[in-house]
């Protein structure tokens, strides 16, 4: 199964960032207080544990409420407007493959975007 980090800080960010600099990264911003999150953000855990280890990809949340500032820094970083429930997919170079918000993040559009990457 795989693990999906749950990150506050933007050095936790770096640290991910760098260490797994030959992964994907797929981003989740999310509300506890949001029933709209609730639903996307069983969806990706679902989604994300389902996948096989074929694929090279690294799983992040991010509860707006607890890191505000560090969604904000990824947003200006990555050039995509902050909301939540919002999705970031990167790539192994760190460009935005996709980006969703709200209703758009589910296990169908996740699915879509999904590529074999290989190990």
């Amino acid at each position: 199964m795989r693990k999906i980090f749950e990150i506050e800080k933007i050095e936790e960010w770096n640290n991910i960032n760098s260490c797994y600099s030959d992964y994907e990264i797929v981003i989740l911003k999310y509300s506890t207080e949001c029933h709209i999150s609730k639903i996307v953000e069983g969806d990706f855990s679902e989604w994300s544990k389902s996948l096989s280890e074929n694929y090279k990809i690294i799983f992040v949340k991010m509860n707006v409420l607890e890191s505000l500032s560090l969604s904000k820094i990824l947003a200006t970083e990555f050039n995509v407007k902050h909301q939540s429930p919002q999705l970031i997919w990167l790539t192994k170079d760190r460009k935005v493959k996709w980006f969703a918000n709200y209703y758009d993040i589910n296990l169908r559009s996740l699915s879509a975007h999904l590529e074999i990457v290989p190990l």
